[in-house]
C-alpha cells in the first residue's frame, strides 16, 4: 500500500509541475490533465483492491473472495498500466506509426518502426522500453494464472491466506496424474505492485526530465 501512496504523490507532484507551465504543449486539448486524472483515478482502484485483500485475508469465510480480488488486482493494475501507456502520446506528438491503446499494440508497433523514430521518442524508447517490456511480461504471467479459465489438469489453491500482502498467491497446481506439468504460483499483491510501482515511477521520472528540459 505504501508503495501505491508514493506512487500517487508522485504523479501529483508531477501534475503541479506540469500544470505551472501553461507554455507546454501537452496541454491542448487540456489532454493531460484528462488523461493524468483517470491514471489517479485507477491508481485509487488499485489501493481499494489491497484494503479488501488485507481486510478478506484474516477471515476464513472469505478466501474466496481473497482469490477474487487477486484476480481483480491483476485486472485493474492492467487497466492502470494501459492508461500510463496512452498518455505517452500526449508527450510524444513526432511518435511515428506507434499504436498507444494497448501495451500490447504499443510493444508490437514499436518493434515494427522503432527504426523510424527520431527525436525524444527515440530516446524514450533507448531508455525505457525496457520498464514497459517487464510491466508487459508481468501481466502476462499474472493474467496466465489468475484469470484464464483453469485447465482440466489442474486445480487452484490459495496459500498463506495469514499474509496477505507478501503471501497470498494463487498456486496453479497439477493433478498428481498429470506429472508432466509443473507447479506454478502468481505473484503475491506485494510483487505485483512493487513491480508496477518501480517501473511506472522511473517512466514517470523520465517524463519529468522531458519536462525540465523544455524550460
Amino acid at each position: 500500500m505504501n508503495n501505491l501512496i508514493l506512487l500517487s504523490e508522485k504523479l501529483r507532484l508531477f501534475q503541479k509541475k506540469v500544470n505551472e507551465r501553461k507554455d507546454l504543449f501537452v496541454h491542448r486539448d487540456n489532454l493531460f490533465n484528462k488523461e493524468i486524472g483517470k491514471i489517479l483515478s485507477e491508481l485509487g482502484e488499485l489501493e481499494i483492491i489491497l484494503l479488501r485483500i488485507v481486510s478478506e485475508a484474516s477471515n476464513n469465510d472469505k478466501v474466496s473472495e481473497l482469490k477474487l480480488d487477486i484476480k481483480s488486482l491483476h485486472i485493474f493494475g492492467f487497466i492502470f498500466i494501459e492508461s500510463v501507456i496512452y498518455i505517452f502520446r500526449v508527450f510524444f506528438p513526432e511518435a511515428r506509426n506507434i499504436e498507444f491503446q494497448s501495451i500490447g499494440k504499443f510493444l508490437n508497433s514499436v518493434e515494427k518502426q522503432k527504426g523510424n523514430q527520431q527525436g525524444n521518442f527515440r530516446d524514450f524508447l533507448d531508455q525505457k522500453l525496457g520498464n514497459i517490456q517487464c510491466l508487459n511480461d508481468a501481466l502476462r504471467k499474472f493474467r496466465g494464472l489468475v484469470s484464464h479459465e483453469k485447465r482440466s489438469t489442474t486445480e487452484w489453491t490459495i496459500t498463506d491466506s495469514l499474509y496477505p500482502m507478501s503471501g497470498s498467491k494463487i498456486v496453479n497446481v497439477p493433478w498428481s496424474e498429470d506429472k508432466e506439468f509443473q507447479e506454478q504460483s502468481s505473484l503475491s499483491p506485494t510483487q505485483f505492485i512493487g513491480l508496477i510501482t518501480k517501473e511506472v515511477g522511473e517512466i514517470v521520472d523520465y517524463l519529468e526530465e522531458i519536462i525540465d528540459a523544455e524550460k
